[in-house]
């Protein structure tokens, strides 16, 4: 199982922490740094992404925003739900879960309140299989018994798409999946593709018109490497068209994805340098071609990564960091919270010590932002190491009202 799995991911996410029903922190004081680099870069490409796959990108109605969020918590019983405030509702039972973070796990449906969760599919190892497994209403399913390796879904809706990764030995075979809660587990391969070894397709979000999937977004992921990776190294962006079956190429293999927005009318990545570090975060709207590159802060030359846009696609926020968390003793690694417009404004800027004993948790080294709960308030993933999350924690997009949220680390949002 490990050896399949990049070094990064094969860390266990449980650890200890503050109780579920820890109450809220006091907010503190904003923490923003100043800057020393100049302004961030905009450029226009020569020619906007081509569309006559994608189709017009830019929706007309308004992203949903979440109701709660989930999180794999340090009691060994399954995965939490919790609401906003960091109350805890519910818990679905995942047994043989091996990892809650996203891309392993997806709520499958919208939650309305009240006692009944709404389906969850997540990645379980049964019977010697990497298996895409489903809890609907405590009723445990395994949707595939083959090679699963990612998982994608759409906010709110039964929606899934799913890849799975069969390692031969002279090119890897690949496969996309995309359907409904009640029908993927017959669903024919909406893709097959032969990669280079220790490659798989991910999936990173579905398209959906009327309810209907039309689309897929999705990169490939580096599998079996060994090292002290800051970020999942993925390569390249692509988009499928499941009406026709015609992939478009967004990006190519020197760039790293981290992100789309959820109107799905922005892209975050990086480039890599001579190995796998990250370079700077580069924004880029899809439907006009512009990009906005935001120059590293001094000292973070791991790159940046980890992009999540906020709902209204105002704000984009990402993790930076420089030095190492295990080819050091003791870790020399830092991480730095950065946050901006998509007009190119830089908002905020802080370090990790700003966030160190939040909730209780010391040493933090580690910290990155995981998704949005407004369009004004960032959730944030602590711990140790990345394979070490132990807690979460909210700020607002200015940087003021840092607070303690729910112990563990994150799995996904929640919505109505």
């Amino acid at each position: 199982m490990k050896q399949i799995l990049v070094a990064a991911l094969l860390l266990s996410s449980a650890a200890c922490g503050p109780s579920p029903t820890s109450p809220l922190r006091p907010a503190l004081e904003p923490v923003t740094v100043t800057s020393t680099l100049a302004s961030p870069v905009i450029a226009s490409l020569p020619a906007p992404i081509p569309t006559a796959l994608v189709g017009p990108i830019a929706t007309t109605s308004p992203n949903p925003l979440p109701v709660g969020f989930v999180a794999d918590t340090p009691d060994d019983l399954g995965l939490t739900l919790f609401d906003l405030a960091g109350n805890p509702l519910g818990e679905w039972r995942t047994p043989g879960l091996v990892s809650g973070s996203p891309g392993y796990v997806v709520v499958a449906g919208g939650f309305q309140g009240g006692s009944d969760l709404p389906p969850l599919a997540y990645y379980a190892f049964k019977g010697g299989h990497r298996s895409l497994a489903l809890n609907v209403n405590d009723n445990l399913t395994l949707l595939r018994e083959q090679a699963f390796a990612k998982v994608a879904g759409v906010a709110g809706q039964p929606i899934l798409a799913f890849s799975t990764v069969s390692e031969d030995v002279e090119a890897w075979n690949t496969k996309l999946f995309v359907g409904t809660v009640d029908t993927i587990s017959d669903t024919l391969p909406a893709l097959k593709l032969d990669s280079p070894q220790n490659e798989g397709l991910t999936p990173l979000a579905v398209r959906v018109k009327g309810r209907q999937a039309v689309g897929v977004w999705y990169t490939f992921e580096a599998w079996g490497l060994g090292g002290d990776f800051l970020f999942q190294p993925r390569l390249g962006l692509y988009y499928l068209d499941l009406a026709g079956g015609q992939s478009q190429k967004i990006l190519g293999r020197e760039f790293n994805p981290s992100s789309l927005s959820p109107d799905q009318s922005w892209a975050a990545y990086s480039r890599y340098d001579n190995g796998w570090n990250a370079g700077s975060l580069t924004i880029r709207n899809l439907t006009t071609g512009v990009e906005t590159a935001f120059p590293l802060l001094p000292g973070n030359d791991r790159g940046a990564g980890s992009a999540v846009f906020s709902p209204d696609h105002r704000y984009v926020a990402w993790m930076e960091g420089g030095g190492h968390w295990m080819a050091a003793t003791p870790p020399t690694f830092q991480a730095a919270i950065r946050i901006a417009s998509t007009s190119g404004e830089i908002i905020t800027e802080f370090p990790v010590s700003a966030i160190n004993g939040i909730g209780g948790v010391a040493n933090v080294l580690w910290m990155e932002p995981v998704g949005w709960m407004d369009g004004q308030t960032l959730i944030l993933q602590i711990g140790p190491n990345p394979g070490n999350p132990v807690a979460l924690a909210r700020i607002n997009f200015d940087g003021s009202g840092l607070a303690y949220l729910a112990p563990g680390s994150f799995a996904g949002l929640v919505y109505p």
